[in-house]
């Protein structure tokens, strides 16, 4: 029998573009003086994502490093059917996952390809202000530049469903939220069942 944490494989790792993306969005939020209410709940429902995704790791890390495991799931001694279950709960939740990361990737683009040339700009805001500052200025001057792009940030993201609208992706932005809402109840249920089903709570061997 497959070992049942091999199809848990895909939620190592996979936090990393969630804190990437959401780092974005803040960034973008800091460097606009209005953002679409729009842009608030999605960076709610990205980090949300975040604690389930490192509990699923911290769960899966426990379980493998467990002293009665040895590195597989069978060497618990755990009856057949359990450890099939587990490995459905696990399968379950990397295929989520593999599909969570692809629509956070999606709405990534879509919100860049928005922003344009922008996006790198706001980015590294915080650079870009230190290296306009004024040497013994108390206050960043931005350049005129730096200043035109800011405020087409702010005038997209203070109306991102109109310009989503505009560009003809709003249908497509509402389907991959829609999606991301229905993988966190997707993953905290599978969570859930993960926990209850522990396999570092080892008990008798069944033969």
């Amino acid at each position: 029998m497959a070992d049942p944490f091999s199809s848990a494989s895909a939620v190592i790792g996979t936090v990393d573009g969630l804190l990437r993306f959401s780092a974005w969005l803040r960034k973008a939020v800091v460097a606009a003086e209005r953002v679409d209410a729009e842009v608030q709940d999605l960076i709610h429902d990205i980090e949300r994502l975040i604690p389930i995704y490192n509990s699923l790791n911290v769960l899966q890390d426990k379980a493998t490093s467990h002293p009665a495991l040895g590195g597989q799931g069978q060497q618990l001694g755990r009856s057949v059917e359990h450890l099939r279950h587990i490995e459905s709960l696990w399968h379950a939740a990397g295929e989520t996952i593999r599909r969570c990361t692809d629509t956070v990737d999606q709405l990534e683009r879509i919100l860049k390809s928005i922003t344009g040339e922008s996006s790198e700009i706001f980015e590294n805001l915080e650079t870009i202000e230190k290296s306009e500052k004024a040497v013994g200025s108390e206050k960043a001057v931005k350049t005129n530049e730096t200043q035109r792009i800011l405020a087409k940030v702010t005038q997209k993201f203070s109306g991102l469903r109109k310009e989503l609208k505009r560009q003809s992706k709003e249908p497509q932005y509402l389907e991959l939220r829609r999606d991301l809402q229905s993988y966190h109840t997707a993953l905290n249920t599978s969570l859930i069942a993960l926990q209850m089903w522990d396999l570092s709570k080892a008990g008798p061997i069944h033969r």
